[in-house]
């Protein structure tokens, strides 16, 4: 099925106005952003990247991250300053404001922000839930997923800056550093995600 691709530009000069992207809820995978990035209005493709992060937060107060080295879904770099974004089913679970940015990361972890867009999610019609919200951070469930596919996790924990796992509670693996998942997330919401 072809899917449908809203192109436009964002700044990195945090002062520009806020665009409004229409979006329906419930749409997802055939729903892409492409991004022509710009400094103050000037084509920009800067060097040292090593990843990329779509970042929004949702009008119920919940959170995705998309992340990825610019080499296909979730982010495609195509070159020349353009970003192509495959929405995940999370970006348009709810109806209403999300709040949005693009993100470039070198390899310290540093951070360069685009100004912030709005998603503009269209409610579908009143047919229940179908996806319902919650907070998504894509690189840290993608890493518990392939740990799941060679062991059988009793638990997992935030120790001295990772994330863990245990198959026999005594001994822990490092499955990822925290500092690796873009937005912050506590030990707490680690034990209602995967209890």
């Amino acid at each position: 099925m072809d899917g449908y691709l809203r192109q436009f530009t964002l700044d990195v000069n945090a002062e520009n106005n806020h665009q409004r992207i229409p979006a329906k809820q419930g749409d997802a995978v055939n729903r892409q952003l492409e991004i022509t990035l710009l400094k103050d209005g000037v084509a920009f493709e800067p060097a040292g990247v090593a990843s990329y992060a779509f970042r929004c937060e949702k009008p119920d107060g919940t959170a995705v991250v998309l992340e990825g080295t610019g080499s296909g879904v979730p982010i495609q770099a195509e070159g020349s300053g353009v970003y192509i974004i495959t929405l995940a089913d999370q970006c348009l679970a709810v109806a209403g404001r999300v709040i949005c940015d693009f993100a470039l990361v070198d390899g310290s972890g540093n951070i360069l922000s685009s100004s912030d867009f709005i998603l503009d999610v269209i409610p579908m019609p009143n047919i229940g839930n179908l996806v319902p919200s919650s907070t998504e951070w894509k690189r840290l469930m993608e890493a518990i997923e392939t740990a799941e596919n060679f062991s059988d996790i009793l638990a997992f924990r935030e120790n001295n800056g990772w994330i863990q796992y245990t198959t026999d509670n005594s001994t822990w693996v490092n499955l990822c550093e925290i500092s690796d998942i873009v937005v912050p997330i506590t030990t707490a919401e680690i034990d209602e995600l995967w209890p």
